[in-house]
């Protein structure tokens, strides 16, 4: 992966999914500039809602 600007961690993992993923999709697509199915984002489209958006998410990331 020399070169590569892919990050090591697969932000995708932390999407959105089901009802409540579909729900914050639809209600943030407009602040975040993404489409509103969450399955069409990339993952730096992922990253970035996570960095807006995820306030007092668990885990133990810091982004």
């Amino acid at each position: 992966m020399a070169g590569s600007r892919a990050s090591p961690v697969r932000w995708t993992t932390c999407a959105r999914k089901g009802l409540l993923g579909r729900h914050f999709a639809r209600q943030n697509a407009g602040l975040l500039q993404v489409v509103e199915n969450p399955l069409d984002w990339s993952e730096d489209d992922v990253l970035y809602a996570l960095l807006v958006l995820g306030a007092d998410q668990p885990g133990n990331t810091i982004l």
